[in-house]
């Protein structure tokens, strides 16, 4: 299916896959640390796999500048506009993670000792995703990355022009002050420290992907499966020799992926395929699992010391895909409707993407 032919409404469910599947890279990433602390596990070939696992979180930001910019493409500043985008990446972001950032407050400050490293909390971040401090969430420091950027969009409503000078500009002062000549004390005020963070880099590579999708005609898609697949190879054979840029590399590599994967086959997967499930509740997955590893990771082996500890670890991957979807649906699907209804000043359509 041509990009170009792509139908006002259509939803690219190959996104979803890709969601769910960095979803569940982090899930491993989180579960095989934990794992290997609890059961005194070393296994190099796994530890090497749970650090890739990491990387979901790269994934996460390069499709997130992807759809936003996307599903936003044609639309121009107005009121009306303005306030639908906010109310809706407000609601989005807010509705399914306030419930899991209120029960760890009060984990918390019940049982402190449950947290596994110590923490200085801020109340601000974990209510508001305001840039203050750590979030007693541990995973929601992406969610400040996430709003910083969706504000920042809103520049696209008003000038596209302005949009590729404001990230051009952005993209240097990154550049600039991470790798040319860092400046310590501004890592210490977190609004300039979220703003000037690498990661950044990674929402604007998936912003122009989205950019360059809407602007060219591109017929055929293997040559950027094949360059995507070549990329993230090198990616990974650069973290096993431990370089510290290879996030980006791999971020680019996601981006081709996304080019070489939009309108073919993997756009007609259904709605009841486990892989779109779990796509579609890759956001609820994410924000619940780490707790639920925490807790289960203590239970579990008492509870089922009859399994073997390999068992034990798929069941807890299990629960918490599981768990993960039913929070989904509470949350993503029938609080987020009713929530959208009253609030959204039009009605909610299938371009604004989730």
């Amino acid at each position: 299916m041509s990009l170009n032919k792509q139908k006002k409404g259509d939803f690219f469910n190959s996104l979803q896959i890709f969601r769910g599947f960095a979803a569940l890279m982090v899930v491993f990433h989180h579960q095989w640390t934990a794992f290997a602390y609890f059961f005194d596990k070393q296994n190099h070939i796994f530890a090497f796999i749970a650090t890739l696992g990491k990387h979901g979180v790269d994934f996460f930001f390069v499709l997130s500048g992807f759809i936003i910019t996307y599903s936003c493409y044609n639309k121009r500043a107005s009121i009306i506009t303005i306030k639908s985008y906010l109310i809706n990446r407000v609601l989005r972001i807010y509705i399914p993670y306030l419930p899991i950032s209120l029960c760890m407050l009060l984990l918390y400050q019940l049982l402190p000792s449950v947290s596994g490293s110590d923490r200085t909390i801020s109340l601000l971040t974990s209510l508001t995703l305001f840039p203050d401090g750590q979030p007693a969430l541990s995973v929601a420091w992406t969610l400040v990355h996430e709003m910083m950027f969706y504000l920042l969009f809103v520049i696209w409503f008003y000038t596209r022009k302005g949009w590729y000078y404001f990230t051009l500009v952005w993209a240097s002062i990154i550049v600039y002050l991470n790798w040319i000549e860092p400046v310590l004390f501004l890592q210490a005020i977190p609004v300039i420290k979220f703003f000037i963070s690498s990661y950044n880099l990674e929402f604007i590579i998936g912003s122009f992907t989205a950019i360059i999708i809407k602007k060219a005609s591109i017929s055929s898609k293997s040559i950027f499966l094949y360059s995507a697949i070549v990329l993230i190879a090198i990616g990974i054979l650069l973290k096993w020799n431990n370089w510290d840029l290879t996030y980006l590399v791999l971020a680019f590599g996601f981006s081709l992926l996304i080019i070489g994967s939009v309108g073919t086959k993997l756009d007609k997967i259904g709605s009841s395929n486990l892989l779109m499930i779990l796509g579609n509740a890759s956001y609820s997955i994410y924000l619940i699992h780490n707790p639920e590893i925490s807790i289960l990771m203590r239970i579990l082996p008492k509870t089922l010391n009859f399994l073997s500890d390999g068992l034990i670890f798929v069941i807890i991957f299990i629960i918490c895909c599981i768990t993960g979807i039913i929070y989904s649906k509470l949350f993503e699907e029938f609080l987020m409707s009713k929530a959208k209804a009253k609030f959204l000043p039009i009605s909610p359509k299938k371009t604004d993407l989730k």
